[in-house]
């Protein structure tokens, strides 16, 4: 399969991520109590040890975190996606 550079985009590099969003309009109480208890959950070390044994990395951030890494790969992987073409299908 030919690397991104290949097929010019260079600097291109892929990785993956798991996040946890709320529905639009969420009060902000309750998004900063899923926020804290989801922080909570990550930092106990059995939740940890079992994220980390299927080769993930556990890392607790903040709603706006989130959003920065979505508008991130939203720029870097929009051209990809228009140049080749690729469509939701639900």
């Amino acid at each position: 399969m030919p690397k991104f550079a290949e097929q010019g985009f260079a600097g291109v590099e892929a990785s993956s991520w798991f996040g946890i969003a709320a529905p639009s309009g969420t009060p902000a109480p309750v998004v900063t109590r899923l926020q804290r208890a989801i922080a909570a959950a990550l930092a106990m070390p059995d939740i940890r040890a079992r994220i980390e044994g299927i080769g993930f990395t556990a890392q607790a951030s903040s709603p706006e975190a989130l959003g920065q890494i979505i508008d991130e790969h939203s720029r870097l992987w929009g051209g990809v996606i228009q140049r080749l073409g690729i469509r939701l299908q639900l």
